[in-house]
């Protein structure tokens, strides 16, 4: 048995019932020495002791668990939550409350609930709860304790019983945004051009269309526009290039939650180009950034699922473009992403 520590509240005003009924009855006995009446009397205080003995029992040996239907959905999306109940003994508990939580780790928002669920003997049973996620972050969501009632009612007891789940709320990557990747594209292969040394035509083998796969800095951004189509320069050794993106976050809550949504819609239409990239965040524990890799759309949840696993405040500092061009001198451009005049802004922005 595990070795709990129960906390017990009385009912007063059902124990105050039972004592008034107790007497009431009892006096009706020394009136009327009728042998029911004792009868009864008995009956009530071995259904008492009864009562409290099974209810403290039940307290010591009751187990509940907290699953989520996924450990990941898109923000707006509705998931079933699943408490679970085992009751391995024959005492039974027609009330019982299940006190719970759901924290946003990221934003550090906490919304408390409850959950009332009976206890059959000898039975293991559960509820889905329908889960409407309307803030992206990540969730955990706890079976903080258990208040259940011995099953006359007169006493509460308090089950410091714990059981917690996670859910990862991610933005919606489909929402519309205005944001032509083609510009910034040019920008970032121009930046990289002009910062390559040795680098001119003598290096160009031959220009061909654009494959997917190729590397930015190889588009040939000038005969592409002449010809409608992207052209690219094929090169006897290269290096290979990425988009680096640096998202910055407000002291805002709600901006910040529209940065990172629109940093992650912005990627999704990097993404969709085949275009590499690399996602920079301030990481204010650590003193520097902390950067993902991201190719693919499962990348693009991983990264997201690590980057809300921390407080926000960890991702927020000042002067994070200096702090670019100190921790990372080499890097020619990168599209920076965060909050201007209350809105979702972006701009190619020169490390030199």
């Amino acid at each position: 048995m595990e070795n709990r520590k129960i906390k017990i509240k009385p009912r007063i005003f059902r124990i105050i019932e039972l004592i008034w009924f107790f007497a009431v009855n009892t006096a009706l006995y020394f009136i009327f020495h009728n042998y029911f009446l004792w009868l009864f009397d008995v009956l009530i205080v071995i259904m008492v002791m009864v009562s409290i003995a099974s209810g403290y029992y039940l307290a010591k040996n009751i187990e509940v668990k907290a699953v989520s239907g996924a450990d990941r959905v898109k923000k707006g999306e509705e998931i079933p939550l699943r408490v679970s109940v085992s009751n391995p003994t024959w005492a039974m508990a027609l009330d019982c409350n299940f006190d719970m939580s759901a924290r946003n780790i990221f934003f550090g928002s906490k919304n408390d609930f409850n959950l009332a669920l009976p206890v059959q003997p000898k039975d293991e049973s559960s509820m889905d709860l329908p889960l409407k996620i309307e803030k992206i972050g990540k969730y955990e969501v706890m079976i903080n304790k258990v208040i259940l009632q011995d099953f006359i009612g007169m006493l509460y007891f308090h089950v410091p019983v714990t059981s917690s789940c996670t859910v990862t709320a991610l933005p919606e990557g489909s929402e519309a945004i205005d944001f032509e990747p083609g510009g910034f594209l040019s920008a970032m292969s121009e930046s990289e051009e002009s910062g390559k040394k040795g680098s001119d035509f003598s290096e160009v083998s031959d220009i061909r269309e654009y494959i997917p796969g190729d590397r930015i800095r190889d588009i040939h951004w000038k005969l592409s526009a002449k010809a409608q189509k992207l052209m690219v320069k094929e090169r006897v050794s290269v290096s290979g290039s990425e988009m680096v993106i640096l998202m910055e976050l407000s002291e805002d809550e709600k901006l910040s939650e529209d940065v990172l949504t629109g940093t992650y819609q912005i990627i999704n239409a990097f993404m969709a180009l085949n275009v590499q990239q690399r996602l920079m965040l301030w990481n204010a524990a650590g003193f520097t950034f902390t950067e993902y890799s991201i190719g693919s759309r499962r990348e693009l949840e991983n990264a997201y699922i690590d980057i809300f696993e921390t407080p926000m405040t960890n991702a927020q500092g000042a002067n994070l473009k200096g702090m670019v061009r100190n921790l990372h001198p080499f890097l020619t451009a990168y599209l920076a992403v965060g909050a201007k005049d209350g809105k979702v802004s972006w701009e190619m922005t020169d490390n030199g």
